[in-house]
């Protein structure tokens, strides 16, 4: 069960010895929540990870607007923040004005959609890069595809929310791919709202929110000093996390020199 917002505010203000909300208000300390999961999943994009199956040849004006956009067509980069919003309920592709950064495509979803008008394959799709592409396929910017396979895409380095695709889906059909990305946490509203991200990462958002409550007063040299106490605090725990996770890498892990049936160093 995901922690409640209540679990992790009781908490600070245990730590700031304002149970009754003196000095600091529910409402500030669940902003300062809302900072704190922000700003981790900013550090570290895959504390909050989703998947969206996105219609490369949706509009990408108003949700719900029939046809496609011309802008679509003449646009060489996919913006996975734009489109129709992504419906569970209803099974359609479509988007996430919340993404903060593409994580992986991982394959087409043609046959899924269908009913849609997708045609071609569900085959995976490898990530490239534009100079890669351009030494083996000089014009492929320029080619399309009217069966909606895509095989390769790249990502915009300025965008981490756009990407191209090899080969462009026709004019007159559509593709549908699934995309790993990062999102950005809501913003917390209430006590009984549940925190996304994880629940390990408890201890570094109580961190934040101590060194955004502390520096309500910085200008008292006490309060000053614990604020930069909890920034390192936070800062340690995040860096911790990382290398622990590259430690344990199963993609690391899987490059390791075999020695038998066994990578070396492994179990």
């Amino acid at each position: 069960m995901a922690t409640l917002a209540q679990a992790v505010v009781d908490q600070v203000e245990v730590l700031l010895q304002d149970p009754s909300n003196t000095r600091w208000s529910t409402t500030e300390l669940l902003n300062y929540l809302s900072e704190g999961q922000r700003l981790i999943v900013n550090y570290k994009p895959d504390a909050n990870t989703r998947y969206l199956d996105y219609n490369m040849l949706g509009p990408i004006a108003t949700p719900g607007a029939g046809g496609t956009s011309y802008a679509r067509l003449v646009e060489p980069y996919y913006d996975i923040t734009k489109g129709g919003l992504f419906d569970d309920a209803a099974g359609q592709p479509g988007a996430d004005p919340l993404a903060l950064r593409i994580i992986d495509i991982l394959h087409n979803m043609n046959s899924f959609y269908a009913h849609l008008g997708a045609v071609g394959t569900d085959n995976a799709i490898r990530m490239t890069t534009e100079e890669d592409l351009s030494t083996q396929v000089k014009n492929w910017w320029r080619q399309r595809s009217f069966n909606s396979d895509i095989r390769h895409w790249m990502i915009d380095p300025l965008r981490p929310t756009c990407f191209r695709a090899y080969p462009r889906p026709g004019p007159f059909n559509m593709a549908a791919v699934r995309v790993r990305y990062a999102k950005i946490p809501d913003v917390v509203t209430s006590l009984s709202s549940s925190i996304e991200i994880p629940d390990i990462f408890q201890t570094s958002l109580i961190d934040y929110m101590l060194f955004r409550a502390y520096g309500k007063d910085g200008e008292a040299s006490t309060n000053n000093e614990l604020k930069m106490q909890y920034w390192n605090q936070f800062m340690t725990g995040l860096t911790l996390q990382s290398g622990s996770e590259r430690a344990t890498n199963p993609a690391v892990m899987g490059n390791m020199p075999m020695q038998g049936n066994m990578p070396m160093g492994g179990r």
